[in-house]
């Protein structure tokens, strides 16, 4: 294995292709396939010059966070790159392969067979909307739903915390509350934990540093199965690992590319003042 790496590397570079296998030797005509084995092949590399890792177009899904640590530090350079540039993707994020079926009118339902957190959708690589209320209107400025307005009042029509449409969801756990402050300085958030009759019961509120009173009118909610209603919204149980859909008209759920976000981080570098990343 030795003698074909030392081969696949005389010219300092390394070949990732989505078509390629993790048991190749990493050449243009046998590439890797994955970031990960690039690296791994890289921190093996002791070259006289400069080495180039080159990714062919396509989607590159990590399985974990990449780490550069000291273990990575070359004398001439390791450089990661796109064989063409704008061709090459690096997503944190994990591919579903779901068999949908009709649910009810207009959603669809597809079941998860992993134990996976999903608080972001992505159909066709575009982000979708959790199930809200009150629904997005494009254009609007505050929570895609208002125009700003330092005089905006209440308006029961849409006030997202009105004690008659709270106490029509059956299970409001793991909803979330948005609200701008009464002042319109700050924003709010909340975590729904539960609900007793028509009053929620919320954690959070913190995130600015003077308390104040929901604003009358810039409030919503999201996450909210009930409030799945409108095309592009979408909604996961996670307890049942089913998840809900509303596709808008133009989307082929056979042939649509579902993603969901895995990773926190890309990339991380790793070193400290005594033992530095670098090159």
């Amino acid at each position: 294995f030795l003698i074909f790496f030392n081969i696949s590397l005389v010219h300092g570079q390394i070949y990732v292709s989505t078509l390629g296998s993790d048991q190749n030797i990493g050449t243009k005509e046998k590439p890797v396939a994955s970031f990960e084995r690039a690296q791994q092949l890289a921190r093996a590399y002791h070259g006289t010059s400069g080495l180039k890792i080159i990714f062919r177009p396509g989607t590159y899904y990590l399985s974990e966070t990449i780490q550069f640590t000291p273990e990575d530090n070359s004398k001439n350079g390791v450089t990661y790159q796109a064989e063409k540039e704008g061709t090459v993707t690096i997503s944190g994020g994990k591919k579903l392969n779901l068999v949908w079926k009709a649910y009810r009118e207009n959603i669809f339902v597809a079941e998860v067979n992993e134990n996976i957190k999903i608080d972001q959708l992505f159909v066709n690589g575009i982000r979708q909307r959790m199930a809200r209320y009150p629904n997005a209107i494009e254009g609007k400025s505050v929570y895609d739903t208002w125009d700003l307005s330092h005089n905006a009042s209440a308006d029961s029509l849409n006030d997202a915390l009105l004690p008659s449409r709270v106490n029509g969801w059956r299970n409001p756990t793991g909803g979330y509350v948005h609200t701008m402050h009464n002042y319109l300085w700050g924003d709010m958030h909340w975590l729904i934990k539960g609900k007793i009759e028509d009053s929620l019961i919320l954690l959070g509120g913190w995130q600015n540093n003077r308390p104040s009173k929901m604003h009358p009118l810039y409030r919503m909610v999201e996450n909210i199965f009930e409030e799945l209603d409108t095309p592009g919204e979408w909604f996961y149980n996670d307890r049942e690992r089913k998840l809900y859909y509303y596709p808008a008209r133009n989307i082929d759920l056979k042939k649509a590319t579902i993603e969901v976000v895995k990773l926190k981080h890309l990339i991380e570098f790793n070193g400290s003042i005594n033992h530095a990343v670098k090159n």
